[in-house]
């Protein structure tokens, strides 16, 4: 667990005295855009960011990004209204990987401060940390647009906006990655619709996970029906596998029949 005041360097934020804070300390006025740095902290490794904040605004989010405040996006957490700038609440997300030095920047919309921040922590590691689909070749069915190819699920970043997804308008809706190598799978991570922003009505309601070492012979998975998550785990049997597909079936819970992925990742556990 790392205490937010610990920072090497910061844009905009303030740290303050809190009794309820972790070492009586927590970083505040915290705005759009402002940031965080630790030179000494590398979450090469570790899979899950958690945070306690507090928001008795309109929240915001936590992006995990590493070298500096625009380098490699490892994760996206989200932070609600909490009830108050003196209730905290964890939230947490999970991570690609990626070397530090670690940057936490804070992005949202309001006045007088986005929300407050106490401690994180980093955790997980071992074999399973990498993301295996990052930037690995991907096919799908079809695509809304150009700028919606199925490349961009495995771009390794849900906030580029609204054309920062997979998304589909063919009738079967299938995605595909390509590891490049036969791999041990055991853990997939979907961002529907909600975690790009978009209508969380849109998040993909029924689908079917499933692997292949041809990409011919499917077997599946995992499979899911009635989602309304943003972002779904899925934590399988390990097994032997170069291809991963994601088989829509119904695509939202309402009336929209596009199928969209924000990013999809593999994980070896």
């Amino acid at each position: 667990r790392i205490e937010a005041e610990s920072y090497t360097s910061q844009s905009g934020t303030q740290t303050v005295a809190d009794p309820n804070a972790h070492g009586g300390n927590r970083v505040g006025y915290i705005d759009n855009g402002d940031w965080l740095a630790y030179n000494t902290t590398n979450p090469t490794g570790k899979t899950t960011f958690t945070a306690r904040v507090a928001s008795g605004g309109t929240g915001g989010t936590i992006q995990i990004r590493t070298e500096s405040p625009t380098g490699p996006l490892l994760g996206t957490a989200t932070v609600p209204n909490t009830g108050g700038y003196g209730t905290y609440a964890n939230i947490t997300t999970t991570l690609t990987n990626g070397t530090g030095p670690l940057h936490l920047v804070f992005t949202g919309t309001g006045t007088g401060g986005l929300f407050d921040i106490d401690s994180f922590t980093l955790t997980g590691g071992g074999t399973g940390s990498a993301n295996l689909a990052a930037g690995r070749p991907a096919t799908a069915d079809s695509s809304c647009t150009a700028a919606e190819g199925p490349e961009k699920a495995v771009n390794g970043t849900v906030t580029g906006g609204n054309t920062d997804k997979w998304c589909s308008v063919g009738g079967s809706k299938w995605w595909r990655v390509d590891l490049g190598a036969g791999s041990t799978v055991g853990r997939f991570v979907v961002r529907h619709a909600g975690a790009g922003g978009e209508n969380s009505a849109w998040n993909t309601r029924d689908f079917d996970i499933q692997t292949s070492p041809d990409g011919t012979t499917w077997t599946t998975r995992a499979t899911v029906r009635g989602n309304t998550a943003n972002v779904t785990t899925h934590t399988v049997t390990p097994v032997d596998t170069r291809y991963v597909r994601l088989n829509v079936l119904t695509p939202t819970s309402n009336t929209d029949t596009a199928a969209r992925i924000y990013e999809f990742e593999v994980y070896a556990s």
